[in-house]
């Protein structure tokens, strides 16, 4: 009987890094204490860039999602850096100026996860086992631009954008949008991506941060059938992958154990002589985050 495998690009993403981070992350939902002010300004950005397209393009409403965001208690810990509130309400009052006029429009926002159903030939069955994919991306705004439509996508980043953008021309979350999307929605021509850059440095000499460099790039991505076809077996592969891992009870990669200058967080748990994951739930430096996309699901359904 074909047995039905969903995964995501996140997921299939863990499962690289090493497959015991899924069942800590995405099964048990247990993080580090001491969270990424990275994440948690990009998951900011993001919702009022949202709010902001959603609206009309309101400004106001953009703001009060940031603060919003940013003034939710929060079970982790993140040092603050440069990426505060505060630059990130000037980030969004600069990106309305740079692009409050252009003609780009919202014309959808889905509601659900959307899925792309593959499903496999008999000769890739052979290679994979009697399994389906179920791919999952979570699009959030549908945009139309000069009489193009796009999946808008916001991304966050340090580095160049130029750089950024060539780096993630084969990302396969990007692809996926496009090919999931075009299952759902007519005439989608690809995936815009909505590119912020806030990056300072920090003086080894007085430990503060020195000037802003704060920049924005609307990208567009568009993929081929080609295309299509390796992120197809790309998707199957992993899937077929992650699969083996669930049985397997998610076993480490020890590649990952540790990398030059750092080493993984979850090290503490997955060396303790004693394999007890009610007691890890408790262990002191790892906390339970509550995912924000089944509580917001769960709101709708009620």
């Amino acid at each position: 009987m074909t047995e039905t495998i969903r995964v995501s690009h996140s997921t299939i993403r863990s499962l690289h890094r090493c497959p015991r981070t899924i069942l800590f992350e995405q099964v048990l939902r247990l993080y580090p204490l001491n969270g990424s002010t990275a994440l948690r300004y990009g998951s900011a950005y993001h919702k009022a860039m949202e709010a902001y397209y959603s609206n009309g393009k309101d400004i106001n409403k953009a703001i009060e999602a940031a603060a919003a965001y940013w003034q939710k208690p929060t079970v982790q810990i993140f040092v603050e850096d440069y990426r505060t509130l505060e630059n990130l309400l000037s980030s969004l009052l600069t990106y309305h100026q740079m692009f409050g006029r252009d003609k780009e429009e919202v014309v959808g926002v889905p509601e659900k996860k959307m899925i792309a159903k593959i499903l496999l030939t008999d000769e890739e069955k052979s290679h994979y086992g009697d399994i389906s994919v179920d791919f999952v991306v979570v699009i959030d705004l549908v945009t139309s631009l000069e009489g193009m439509i796009w999946i808008k996508d916001f991304k966050t980043t340090s580095v160049d954008l130029p750089y950024m953008a060539s780096r993630l021309r084969r990302m396969p979350q990007l692809m996926g949008y496009q090919f999931v999307a075009q299952e759902h929605i007519n005439e989608v021509s690809g995936t815009m991506v909505s590119y912020h850059q806030l990056k300072a440095t920090k003086s080894r000499k007085t430990g503060l941060y020195g000037e802003l460099k704060t920049d924005f790039m609307n990208f567009p991505m568009i993929y081929v059938s080609s295309e299509y076809d390796n992120w197809r077996t790309y998707v199957i592969y992993n899937a077929s992958k992650f699969h083996i891992a669930a049985k397997a009870g998610f076993p480490p990669n020890y590649l990952s154990c540790y990398e030059f200058n750092k080493s993984c967080p979850y090290l503490p748990l997955c060396e303790s002589p004693k394999w007890d994951i009610d007691r890890f739930m408790s262990v002191d430096g790892f906390v339970v985050v509550p995912d924000e996309r089944e509580e917001q699901e769960a709101a709708t359904d009620e």
